[in-house]
């Protein structure tokens, strides 16, 4: 059977809060900052048997079921790729490696310049909340010297 697309429409974005819909129509009945559809993509299921549901997300505009920029400050959520299954590795006390497991999604995020990122979240609230953090710089230039990048 087939999963049908969850809408949730974004009420708050500090703290992020988020109601569940099962069409749009409902959706965008509610007052919101954003509607993003969820779509179910696959079951992964490691080697060990642990299952993991990867979805697809979009951000909707509010008053027509069409893909839009989510916007905070100027900083942008301008696309969110396919769902995938992958490590992330980081690095705590400046040396010892923790590897995570779980699902994710690349988000295409812009700066006030229209200069884009790529960076991955577990969730539409993770990338949302890290678009808040964003959003208190001027820029990527300005984010990175108080943030460089891991991996460059």
């Amino acid at each position: 059977m087939e999963r049908k697309p969850i809408y949730l429409a974004v009420t708050s974005i500090e703290p992020f809060i988020a109601k569940e819909f099962k069409d749009f129509k409902s959706a965008k009945k509610v007052e919101s900052f954003a509607i993003i559809k969820k779509t179910f993509k696959r079951i992964h299921t490691t080697y060990s048997g642990n299952e993991y549901a990867i979805f697809n997300y979009s951000f909707l505009n509010v008053v027509e079921d069409l893909t839009k920029p989510f916007i905070i400050n100027n900083w942008s959520i301008e696309d969110v790729y396919d769902g995938y299954f992958d490590s992330k590795k980081s690095v705590e006390n400046g040396h010892i490696e923790v590897t995570s497991w779980n699902t994710w999604n690349d988000y295409k995020i812009s700066d006030p310049n229209g200069e884009l990122r790529t960076k991955y979240f577990e969730s539409p609230e993770e990338a949302i909340n890290n678009l808040v953090l964003f959003s208190k710089y001027r820029n990527w230039e300005d984010y990175e010297l108080i943030n460089p990048p891991k991996n460059k």
